[in-house]
């Protein structure tokens, strides 16, 4: 009966380490037992993720499932970080994460390499059945590359200090707060990436002096799960920061985008709701208003424009005016470029003297725009402005004088021949 029991208890006193052998899942690790995982295994993998994140909630299943299999061998374990959590914000900023899920491989305390390949089950098992030594660069054991590639092209940076919305935690965290300070932004906005440091900044500040129920969060308006939740918001250009009151708008933003005014304005809330500004109202440059299109790129204040040239939009207006135009000068510019900007009053007052001359026309193509950024890779531009000719419907040469003057587009355009055959002449 003693060696029974005895034999009961030695069971009893398994079960725990045989049930982690045989299905423990991935550990939740924090910035504390980060560090002391990674210095202590031979191999650790870690994915860097965020909750509302749509590629991270398809890949945490397969990412416990491999670590199932995986942490059956000593010395090697895979876990996960949100990047989410304030407590872990400042880890993941330390470990450069700028997409999520990032997925890094480390031996005894140092970084290996990223995980580059597809996020299957299959392909981590592999991966950390014979993981990469010091020194040694694993390329990805598919072609199809990480699931990063499925995400926005363009990478989305990280602000530390700040609290990442989505559509799933957008109401809850609104209402879980009393006043939030909204960054509604998209990566690929200039003048988002330029004011991301100071948000950040500002996130930072507010921690050192905190005000009980107010924060400060962001959100990516062109990750898909997001769009109709920044429609719904009527967000319509980037960057738009808005004094949030749980779940209703309080007031927005209007000042330069730095971090002293942010941080005043989240300290000291107006006590009443203010109206938005109307849209007839232009805000002046360098605040933060519409100076990015909510539909793609940076749209220009209509005083920003030329008069006299015509703008062209999308594949199917380009291909129509070049067709039904003997002739058409094609800037392609970004509003943003020095020189596009220089180049604009004399290209402008070259298309005025050219009112009235049949067949010929000088055109303008934003790049910066989403809905010309196929058309702008098709024409193979790769540089800002560049100048094209086209002539009855196909590109007939580069204009590559510089400076631009408004003579000199003006004589270009004056001695092209009536004759279509004759512009090989030039």
């Amino acid at each position: 009966m003693l060696l029974e029991n005895q034999s009961l208890l030695a069971i009893l006193l398994l079960l725990p380490i045989l049930a982690h052998s045989v299905s423990a899942e991935a550990l939740d690790l924090d910035a504390a037992s980060f560090h002391k995982t990674i210095d202590t295994n031979d191999g650790s993998l870690v994915m860097f993720y965020a909750p509302w994140c749509p590629h991270c909630v398809e890949a945490k299943p397969k990412f416990n499932n491999a670590a199932k299999e995986v942490m059956k061998e000593p010395g090697k374990v895979m876990g996960m970080v949100n990047c989410d959590e304030k407590k872990n914000q400042d880890l993941c900023a330390k470990e450069k994460i700028e997409g999520y899920p990032t997925i890094k491989f480390y031996s005894k305390g140092k970084l290996i390499q990223d995980f580059e390949d597809d996020n299957s089950e299959k392909a981590l098992i592999e991966f950390m059945k014979n993981p990469p030594k010091e020194g040694e660069k694993r390329p990805p054991s598919s072609s199809t590359g990480s699931e990063k590639d499925d995400q926005d092209s363009e990478p989305d940076t990280f602000m530390a200090g700040v609290t990442y919305l989505g559509a799933g935690n957008y109401s809850e965290i609104l209402n879980s707060h009393e006043f939030v300070l909204v960054f509604y932004y998209a990566p690929w906005c200039p003048h988002c990436k330029d004011s991301k440091p100071k948000f950040e900044k500002a996130a930072k500040d507010l921690e050192a002096k905190p005000v009980a129920g107010n924060i400060l969060a962001a959100i990516n308006c062109d990750q898909k799960d997001n769009q109709k939740l920044c429609e719904d918001e009527k967000v319509e250009g980037y960057p738009t920061i808005r004094l949030m009151k749980k779940r209703e708008m309080w007031a927005e933003f209007e000042d330069e985008i730095e971090a002293k005014p942010l941080l005043d304005f989240i300290s000291n809330p107006p006590k009443e709701k203010v109206p938005p500004t109307p849209v007839e109202e232009e805000k002046k440059p360098g605040e933060s208003g519409k100076e990015e299109s909510a539909a793609g790129g940076q749209a220009e204040k209509p005083e920003d424009k030329m008069k006299h040239v015509t703008y062209l939009e999308g594949s199917e207006q380009f291909d129509e005016s070049i067709k039904s135009n003997k002739y058409v000068l094609v800037m392609f510019y970004a509003p943003w470029c020095p020189h596009c900007q220089q180049a604009k009053p004399a290209f402008d007052k070259a298309a005025e003297g050219l009112v009235g001359a049949q067949g010929k026309v000088l055109a303008a193509v934003n790049c910066d725009v989403k809905a010309n950024e196929k058309l702008c890779e098709d024409q193979k531009v790769e540089g800002f402005p560049t100048f094209m000719l086209f002539s009855d419907g196909k590109k007939s040469q580069d204009y590559a004088e510089a400076p631009i003057t408004e003579a000199g587009v003006k004589t270009f355009m004056e001695k092209l021949p009536a004759d279509a055959a004759a512009k090989d002449e030039l």
